[in-house]
C-alpha cells in the first residue's frame, strides 16, 4: 500500500511539473517573437564630440570621436567588412595615425584618412539592438591660419560604405484558376502586396502579382518587384570580391557602374529559383524594377492538383551602401590684425569656469557626477562619473571602457588627445571612495608598509587608504596601534 501511494504521489508530481513547464509557453508571461526585419537603417554614424568643434584654435590638436550602429537585419561579418573614410581641406587640418593601429591609412595628399577592417552584426535575437564600434580619431591639428580672417571655418566629411542585404519572406498566392473557371471554393486569391521597410536602407516597396495561363495545364506565376532606397544614404554597386569592396568604398578606380546599382535573387517555395530580369537592377530617382518568373522548366513544379495555394516567395537584394556626415569647424585664431599672440581670458573648449577658475570638464564631472552637463550628447551609454575619472586615457583604451561607462568619448572633456575615463581597478586592488584611485587590499592582519584598504571589492569596510598602523578584515576594522591588538581582534596568530 505504501509503495503504490509513493508511485501515485511520483505520479502527481511528474503531471504538475509537465503542466508547469507547458505553461511557460502560453498566458501572460509568454516571449512573443520579434521580427527584427523593420526599420530603414543600416549602419549610421553618430559623431560623439561634435559640440565641441564650435570653436579650436589654430595649431591646437583635437579628436574626433564616432559611435557606429549596425540598426539593420544584416550582419557585415567574416570577409565583408566596412570602410570608414574622413576627408579635410589639408590647407587648415594635418592628421597622422595613431600608433600601433594598421587597419588605419593616411592619403598620399594628406587629405583623408581611411580605417578599415569594420564589422559589425546587425539586430537579432542575440545582438537586439544590434552591434555598435566606437571609432577615436585623436591625430588631428589645426594649421596655423595664413591671411587676416578672423574666424576662418572648414568641414570634415565622414563616410562609412559597408556592404548589406535587404531580405523579404512573405506568402504569396499561386492562383491557378486565373479565369475563374474552377467554381470550388479556393483556398486564396492573387492580390498585389506593399510593403515600408525589411530592417534595411533598400526596401521591397510593392509586389505586382500576375500569374499568366500557359496552356490548358500550365500557369506561369510572375511577379513585378519594385524596390526603392528607403535609407538617408548612397547606393553603390553589389561587390562580388573584397578587393572589389575596397575599390567600390574608396573610389580608387570609380566607374559609372559602381553607383545606383543592386543585384536581385528571387525564390519560390525557398528552392525554386525565379528567373529575374533585369538581375542587376539599375535605380532611378532612387527607384528600381524587376520582373521575376518561374522558368519554362520549372511550370509542372508549380502545379498542384490545380487548385490555389500559398508558397513564399523570398527575395535578396546586395548593394553596397554608404552613409555620410559632414562636421563644421569654426578655428578661433590666436593673431589677427595685430591682436595678442595668446588667447583671451575665456576657457578653453574642454574647461568650465569655477569660482573664476578654468578647470576641464573631466575634473568637474568627476566631482560633480550628478551634472546634468556631464553626460556626453547623443551617448549610448550612460557614463559612471566618479572620482575616479581623470584625463588619462589613449583612444583605444577609451574605446574599451566606453560600453561599460567608465569613458566620455569626446574631445571636450579633455586638453589635446586624452579622454576622460576611469580605469578599473587590479583584481587586487579596490577602489577607494575618498579619492577615486585604485589601491592593494589590505591582508587579514598585517603591518602596512604602503597605502592600501581594508575589505574587498563586494565589502569595504573603510573606503579611506590606510597609511600606518595595522588592520584586520576579518573584524571589520581597519586601524590598530600594534600588531598584538591586531592579533586579538582578528583573533588569529600573526
Amino acid at each position: 500500500m505504501a509503495a503504490k501511494t509513493i508511485r501515485m504521489m511520483i505520479i502527481c508530481l511528474l503531471l504538475s511539473v509537465a503542466l508547469l513547464l507547458s505553461s511557460c509557453g502560453t498566458g501572460a508571461g509568454t516571449s512573443k517573437l520579434v521580427n527584427y526585419y523593420t526599420g530603414s537603417d543600416g549602419i549610421i554614424i553618430d559623431v560623439l564630440n561634435a559640440d565641441s568643434f564650435d570653436e579650436i584654435y589654430e595649431n591646437t590638436s583635437f579628436g574626433i570621436s564616432m559611435l557606429l550602429e549596425n540598426k539593420g537585419a544584416y550582419d557585415v561579418v567574416d570577409e565583408e567588412q566596412g570602410y570608414l573614410m574622413l576627408s579635410y581641406d589639408p590647407f587648415y587640418i594635418s592628421a597622422s595615425i595613431p600608433e600601433g593601429q594598421q587597419r588605419f591609412s593616411l592619403s598620399k595628399n594628406g587629405s583623408s584618412i581611411l580605417v578599415s577592417d569594420i564589422r559589425l552584426r546587425g539586430k537579432s535575437r542575440y545582438y537586439p539592438s544590434g552591434e555598435d564600434a566606437f571609432v577615436s580619431l585623436p591625430n588631428f591639428i589645426i594649421k596655423p591660419v595664413l591671411g587676416q580672417r578672423s574666424k576662418p571655418d572648414t568641414n570634415i566629411f565622414i563616410t562609412f560604405c559597408y556592404p548589406y542585404n535587404t531580405f523579404l519572406a512573405t506568402p504569396i498566392c499561386i492562383d491557378m484558376n486565373v479565369f475563374r473557371e474552377n467554381m470550388r471554393k479556393q483556398v486564396c486569391t492573387q492580390k498585389d502586396l506593399s510593403f515600408s521597410s525589411q530592417g534595411a536602407p533598400m526596401a521591397v516597396s510593392s509586389i505586382e502579382v500576375d500569374n499568366q495561363p500557359i496552356n490548358d495545364e500550365y500557369v506561369r506565376p510572375v511577379f513585378l518587384i519594385n524596390i526603392r532606397n528607403v535609407g538617408r544614404g548612397s547606393v553603390l554597386s553589389p561587390a562580388q570580391t573584397p578587393a572589389d569592396l575596397e575599390r567600390v568604398c574608396t573610389a580608387s578606380d570609380p566607374r559609372r557602374e559602381d553607383y545606383n546599382t543592386v543585384a536581385i535573387d528571387a525564390f519560390l517555395s525557398e528552392k525554386l529559383k525565379l528567373d529575374c530580369k533585369p538581375a542587376i537592377i539599375r535605380l532611378y530617382n532612387e527607384e528600381g524594377v524587376t520582373r521575376c518568373s518561374v522558368r519554362d522548366e520549372d511550370l509542372g513544379a508549380v502545379v498542384v492538383q490545380h487548385q490555389n495555394y500559398e508558397a513564399q516567395l523570398t527575395i535578396n537584394i546586395s548593394y553596397v551602401y554608404q552613409e555620410s556626415v559632414s562636421e563644421n569647424i569654426e578655428i578661433k585664431r590666436f593673431e589677427y590684425y595685430g591682436g595678442s599672440s595668446t588667447p583671451n581670458d575665456d576657457c578653453e573648449s574642454y574647461e568650465i569656469k569655477i569660482n573664476g577658475v578654468c578647470i576641464s570638464r573631466c575634473q568637474f564631472c568627476a566631482e560633480h557626477p550628478s551634472d546634468s552637463s556631464c553626460q556626453p550628447a547623443g551617448s549610448k551609454y550612460t557614463i559612471a562619473f566618479d572620482k575616479s575619472f581623470d584625463c588619462q586615457c589613449s583612444s583605444t583604451k577609451c574605446n574599451e571602457l566606453y560600453s561599460d561607462g567608465l569613458c566620455a568619448p569626446s574631445g571636450n572633456y579633455c586638453p589635446g588627445i586624452s579622454y576622460c575615463c576611469s580605469p578599473p581597478c587590479k583584481s587586487t586592488e579596490v577602489r577607494s571612495d575618498y579619492d577615486g584611485n585604485c589601491y592593494p587590499k589590505c591582508s587579514k592582519c598585517s603591518s602596512i608598509t604602503k597605502p592600501c584598504i581594508c575589505g574587498s571589492q563586494v565589502s569595504i569596510t573603510d573606503k579611506t587608504p590606510i597609511t600606518n598602523g595595522y588592520c584586520c578584515t576579518l573584524s571589520g576594522e581597519s586601524r590598530f596601534s600594534s600588531s598584538d591588538e591586531c592579533n586579538t581582534a582578528c583573533k588569529q596568530e600573526i
